[in-house]
């Protein structure tokens, strides 16, 4: 059985998944897989399951994690929904470890 944790601090991320963040990122990061991932975990608490969709949607698709951000903003300038993609990514890495 999933342990549940519970994530009270943090908000879901609003992310449509338009993929328009990616193009720019240096990086190649999962944003919008990794966004599901923590949406999901936000919601549900389980960090398993948070990880597979993370795994799924980021790694298996040949994207990097959350944590290899290098925070360069480029990302943030292409976003139509004005997510502060920089802040959510460095929460995500936090709680997807």
């Amino acid at each position: 059985m999933n342990e549940k944790i519970i994530l009270t601090d943090y908000e879901t991320i609003p992310c449509i998944n338009c993929g328009k963040c990616l193009p720019g990122c240096p990086k190649h990061i999962g944003i919008p897989g990794s966004f599901e991932a923590m949406n999901h975990l936000i919601k549900s608490g389980d960090l398993a399951e948070a990880l597979d969709i993370e795994k799924a949607l980021v790694t298996d698709k040949g994207y990097r994690r959350a944590g290899e951000c290098i925070v360069c903003g480029r990302c943030e300038k292409h976003c139509p929904k004005l997510i502060k993609i920089r802040d959510r990514l460095l929460e995500i890495s936090r709680a997807l470890k």
